[in-house]
């Protein structure tokens, strides 16, 4: 037994003993992509896709506002499911009155409904002050 230690450790047995552990890691490595069914996600992944995003918007037509499923790759404005214009832009649920309200483009405004301020030029979009 101890010979075979010294073997190990020393010279070509060393050599040996790191080719074999390497080949048996790459076995394990070929066995597990072989083995695992990676097509088993693409249906997931498709229905996902399918689904799209829900979102918010706010119909500058017919001022209709809701939730809607778009797909990921959809650029707003998109048709109104009320109205069918496509003037409708995203929106949000104001923290306050919680009615969807559409996203401005400025880094400070206000909630047309109450009147809550955002104040995104903070960092961490925090509400500004009272006046």
């Amino acid at each position: 037994m101890a010979d075979f230690r010294a073997w190990i450790n020393e010279g070509p047995g060393r050599w040996v003993t790191i080719a074999a552990a390497a080949l048996l890691v790459v076995v394990a490595v070929v066995a597990a992509v072989w083995l695992v069914p990676w097509s088993a996600t693409e249906p997931r992944a498709d229905a996902i896709r399918g689904r799209g995003v829900e979102t918010r918007y706010v119909c500058e037509n017919c001022g209709q506002t809701g939730k809607i499923r778009i797909a990921f790759d959809q650029q707003f404005p998109i048709p109104c499911p009320h109205c069918g214009q496509k003037k409708t832009v995203p929106g949000f649920t104001c923290v306050q009155c919680k009615q969807i309200i559409a996203v401005q483009k400025s880094s400070y405004y206000h909630c047309p409904l109450c009147g809550r301020v955002y104040d995104y030029r903070i960092p961490g979009g925090a509400p500004a002050p009272p006046p």
